[in-house]
């Protein structure tokens, strides 16, 4: 009998203990939040915010704070870590729970912009690059080389003989500068493209972020690859021709009138 009231009195004392410090425990983790969001930690804030909102879900962050409060906190926080799905969401229950929040509208047609304007980018400079090399693929002829050979052969004085080898090695190097610039872009424009596909569904959009990132690094890394790839030929061909056209034991001098 005495454990049993020893186990109802303890159990008595422990529950006041979290009803009463429900308001106090969501106005805390907002308050870290906020601190963590001026500090630059973005993903501490969100799982403060987060919390904040598990304990209340009307998003008051406890105390006499406006309803969605927490919501607000944390999409600002979202888009300030360009995760813009995730932003607009809390956002939206933001306002669906405060409606006379015009902050919150504010931001949420900032982020509703970003969210179309970033992946437009991306679509925009991996159309650029395709249809940039579609062009010089069409420009870069024999006729093109031949002349940039000539051009070359009289700034550094080489013997005209020179002219026609040169040309033949600039063209297959041109030709596949292009070619590769081409393959790059659409391969990234692909990725630019299927991220956008998948990013539709839900489940998907909360990695907007990272998959916008990863499809910018495509883009980016098919170009700096093409000019890595292609740089050494240049250099030779424009710089010492001789040694791209396998004279590199007659010195320059010799090739003169």
């Amino acid at each position: 009998m005495k454990n049993t009231w020893k186990w109802a009195f303890i159990c008595l004392s422990l529950v006041p203990s979290p009803l009463h410090s429900w308001a106090e425990s969501a106005t805390d983790l907002c308050e870290h939040g906020k601190t963590c969001y001026a500090n630059h930690n973005l993903k501490k804030a969100i799982s403060e915010y987060s919390k904040a909102i598990a304990i209340d879900p009307s998003g008051q962050c406890g105390g006499m704070s406006a309803k969605g409060a927490a919501y607000y906190n944390r999409g600002v926080a979202y888009a300030k870590n360009d995760d813009y799905p995730q932003a607009i969401a809390d956002l939206k229950k933001a306002i669906e729970l405060n409606p006379e929040d015009e902050l919150a509208k504010e931001k949420l047609k900032e982020a509703n912009k970003l969210e179309i304007l970033l992946p437009a980018i991306c679509v925009f400079v991996n159309l650029f690059f395709l249809i940039g090399g579609l062009l010089l693929q069409k420009r870069v002829t024999p006729e093109y080389c031949y002349m940039r050979a000539k051009y070359i052969a009289h700034i550094r004085q080489f013997d005209d003989a020179l002219v026609v080898p040169l040309a033949a090695r600039l063209l297959p190097a041109f030709k596949r500068y292009i070619v590769m610039l081409i393959y790059g872009s659409s391969f990234g424009l692909g990725a630019v493209i299927g991220f956008g596909v998948i990013m539709s569904y839900p489940p998907a959009r909360t990695y907007y972020a990272l998959g916008l990132g990863i499809c910018s690094a495509v883009t980016m890394g098919s170009i700096l690859l093409t000019i890595i790839f292609n740089l050494p030929s240049f250099y030779l061909l424009e710089h010492k021709p001789q040694y791209a056209l396998g004279l590199k034991g007659i010195k320059a001098e010799k090739l003169k009138h």
